[in-house]
């Protein structure tokens, strides 16, 4: 988002991002323009280096989005995570920029170890960076951007979800200390994209949408699903989840994956998948146990290892006009996705 802001913006940037992108059609863009953005995060750099990778980059401006538990095979704790944050905060110059939520203990703490100049962002009153006069419709998020020392502009992000737009704010924040304008920022908002298998809309039938997401994570099965509530208002969401990640199938978030899953209307797994890297058993998520979990709370779940039995019983159950299917996986999911569309031509063509 950043990138596109100030490609709309005229400044001509540069990019190396972790997905391909849905403006540029690329996850790489080399240029002669004076920015370059980068995303990075904590998780280690390569096999031999498994330092962050975002201590290599030593940026002008930077933004955190949020810091909690997560790459449980390279982080003990979160504390761990915290001091990678506070290292990487510390590469950043005095002339430069770091933007931070206004809402989050953690980045506020670690902004204290910076020495260039932080801003928050958010929707409270006292946030550098805000939205505000917020209102969703069929066509994403409407809200009225707050820059410092601009006066506030009305925009809208052609998405949905919360993130989104904490992600929108942020983006602004990045690109209007890059030198955009908050008039090129406002009306380069609304004609941003997302990447690859980000809220994706692989394919409608019979009026039911199939959606691909990369969420793995506790938090951003939350916010996929309730994003996916914003975007098809009043339809059941079916949620399909492939347990593959590092972080996914470990124990730790076995009762986090509860409570996110359990926001959905009816949740299906395929097996877990297997990794040559030695995770005892007693460190694995327990998909039985996470299954009968839902299923005590109301959450109608179960697992079904085969890839086309799944697609095949996901689209026996949906409902035209009704529901919407949403599959997570930080992989391609073995093809589910044109699968279950291919299952639904049948039974709903």
């Amino acid at each position: 988002m950043v990138a596109w802001l100030l490609y709309k913006a005229g400044l001509d940037p540069g990019f190396m991002i972790g997905g391909i992108t849905g403006g540029f059609g690329t996850n790489n863009r080399v240029s002669d323009g004076p920015v370059f953005v980068v995303e990075g995060d904590e998780y280690d750099t390569a096999y031999f280096d498994k330092g962050p990778k975002f201590l290599h980059y030593l940026p002008t401006s930077a933004a955190i989005t949020n810091i909690e538990f997560d790459h449980a095979d390279i982080y003990a704790d979160i504390e761990a995570i915290e001091l990678a944050f506070t290292r990487f905060v510390k590469t950043i110059p005095q002339t430069g920029r770091l933007l931070i939520p206004d809402s989050q203990a953690r980045p506020a703490r670690v902004a204290r170890e910076t020495a260039a100049n932080v801003w928050t962002f958010g929707v409270s009153e006292g946030a550098d960076v805000r939205a505000s006069d917020l209102r969703v419709d069929s066509e994403g998020t409407h809200f009225t951007l707050h820059l410092p020392g601009e006066r506030p502009m009305e925009t809208k992000l052609s998405i949905w979800g919360d993130h989104n737009l904490m992600n929108a704010l942020t983006a602004a924040g990045l690109a209007y200390s890059a030198g955009a304008t908050v008039e090129a920022i406002v009306e380069a908002l609304p004609t941003f994209c997302l990447p690859k298998k980000r809220q994706e809309l692989r394919g409608v039938v019979a009026d039911i949408p199939v959606v691909d997401d990369f969420a793995h994570h506790p938090t951003a099965i939350t916010e996929t699903i309730r994003a996916t509530r914003e975007r098809y208002p009043g339809r059941r969401v079916l949620a399909l989840f492939e347990v593959e990640s590092n972080t996914s199938r470990r124990r730790i978030f076995q009762d986090d994956f509860g409570a996110a899953l359990g926001s959905a209307d009816r949740v299906w797994f395929c097996q877990p998948h297997e990794k040559a890297d030695n995770l005892p058993e007693a460190e694995r998520l327990d998909l039985r146990e996470l299954v009968e979990a839902l299923n005590n709370s109301g959450t109608s779940a179960e697992v079904i290892g085969d890839i086309d039995q799944l697609a095949a019983a996901v689209a026996a159950e949906a409902r035209p006009h009704e529901d919407v299917i949403l599959a997570m996986s930080g992989r391609d999911f073995h093809g589910i996705h044109g699968k279950v569309l291919s299952n639904l031509g049948v039974h709903h063509g």
